[in-house]
């Protein structure tokens, strides 16, 4: 089983974090670790998180206008799944998200990416890419 599982996902570095308060929504939730936990600001919390429960999982986020992403934040918890940890992060504005331009592909634990380009649109997507 392949599973997403991100305790915080923090965007747009040098102007704040657009991501806090934006709707989410992810393939599957495994226990209560819903999707919105990896929007709420809260970068250092171990207890709550967004975990799904599935192969191929998937995270998203919509922001309420078309927003420009140039960097991501990703902190996953090396708890569990760190030979998982094989993402795509896309922005763009196709539905579903993973119609959009990659703005990084990475296969690390945790740390900040800036995008190729920066992308803008109204969704954001990450998606688990583990064979």
């Amino acid at each position: 089983m392949r599973s997403i599982l991100i305790l915080c996902l923090s965007l747009g570095l040098a102007i704040g974090n657009l991501i806090t308060g934006t709707t989410t929504r992810q393939s599957t939730t495994w226990g209560p670790y819903t999707s919105q936990y990896a929007a709420d600001g809260n970068v250092l919390a171990k207890l709550y998180y967004a975990h799904t429960n599935g192969d191929q999982g998937f995270w998203e986020a919509t922001f309420p206008t078309e927003t420009t992403v140039r960097s991501i934040l990703m902190a996953i918890t090396d708890e569990c799944c760190t030979a998982r940890n094989v993402f795509k992060v896309s922005v763009g504005n196709s539905q579903p998200p993973s119609a959009n331009p990659v703005c990084v592909s990475i296969n690390i634990n945790s740390g900040a990416f800036s995008c190729s380009s920066a992308l803008t649109g109204r969704y954001l997507g990450v998606f688990n890419q583990a064979p």
